[in-house]
């Protein structure tokens, strides 16, 4: 990618979920240890199962 500036942090800064909180996102990630976790709290903001992520 030519127009590549940075690490995906840089880009992901203004991400919200359907709440309008801020998306988490961890490099690496917990589950894709050779990429990323990208993760919602959910209505509750709390970390259960209702959580979202990929």
């Amino acid at each position: 990618m030519e127009d590549w500036q940075g690490p995906p942090s840089e880009y992901l800064t203004n991400l919200t979920d359907p709440w309008g909180r801020p998306v988490r996102y961890r490099y690496p990630g917990i589950r894709n240890r050779d990429s990323y976790n990208l993760r919602s709290l959910g209505l509750d903001e709390v970390v259960s199962e209702d959580d979202i992520e990929n």
